[in-house]
């Protein structure tokens, strides 16, 4: 028969070797990392991550105060931001890519704020059209002739207005998206009848073919500059010459 096996020298076990199946270090590591994760270290001090938390808490709401008083509020900011959000993404997107929800994004407040006030996005972009028309008038405004309204028009033009219309006569029906009454061609009419004959039976109608040619040619070269540009050869002229160059063709058809 075989032996039974010794026991190790020193005949038991240190029970301080072991507790529970695990060493000293073993709990040691245990400790370090439980410590951790409640904040403190083993001798009671803040870890560093729990410092971190403590101290970005303060921060974290002020930047929540800092966004929140950034929304608009009340009912006239909420649909200012509203239009400001709709001819933003217009003007990179076109109408056919708006919905109310990006535009609701992009104004920085909820959907049901766009649906609310507005509806349809139709309706909103009316409303944008509206706010275009509104802004162009302010140019023209005080203008004395339609050759003082097209040096007021065409320098700071960046075609943004003529793309607006473009884009929406191609994808709405006219009546649904632009204003029943533009104030901004009916100003430009009035500028024009300056140089028309009054005495003449049809100077309203020659007065509104004036204005509309100015303004077609106008937006003509800001809609299409790029490819025109490229399609003439016509890169080594600055934006100033070019405008320079086009303002003598809307001279001969105001004057013509």
């Amino acid at each position: 028969m075989t032996q039974n096996a010794k026991a190790p020298a020193g005949g038991r076990k240190k029970v301080g070797a072991i507790s529970g199946g695990r060493s000293a270090d073993a709990r040691s590591v245990s400790d370090k990392k439980h410590s951790a994760q409640v904040g403190k270290s083993v001798d009671g001090r803040a870890t560093p991550a729990a410092a971190k938390r403590t101290t970005s808490t303060p921060n974290a709401a002020k930047s929540a105060a800092k966004v929140a008083a950034s929304k608009p509020h009340g009912r006239d900011q909420v649909v200012e931001s509203i239009i400001d959000a709709t001819l933003s993404l217009w003007s990179v997107k076109g109408p056919a890519e708006l919905s109310l929800r990006s535009i609701a994004a992009r104004a920085g407040v909820n959907y049901g704020l766009v649906h609310r006030h507005f509806r349809t996005k139709e309706a909103v972009i009316k409303a944008a059209m509206d706010r275009v028309v509104e802004r162009s008038v302010q140019f023209v405004g005080d203008s004395t002739d339609l050759v003082e309204a097209m040096d007021r028009v065409l320098p700071p033009s960046t075609g943004a207005h003529s793309r607006l219309l473009a884009w929406a006569i191609l994808q709405y029906f006219v009546d649904d998206v632009l204003p029943s009454e533009d104030a901004f061609l009916s100003r430009l009419r009035e500028l024009a009848a300056v140089d028309v004959d009054s005495a003449a039976p049809d100077a309203d109608v020659l007065a509104k073919v004036k204005a509309g040619s100015m303004l077609a040619t106008l937006y003509g070269w800001k809609l299409f500059e790029p490819y025109l540009i490229r399609g003439l050869g016509l890169q080594d002229l600055s934006a100033n010459e070019l405008n320079a160059l086009v303002r003598q063709t809307l001279l001969k058809v105001i004057k013509g």
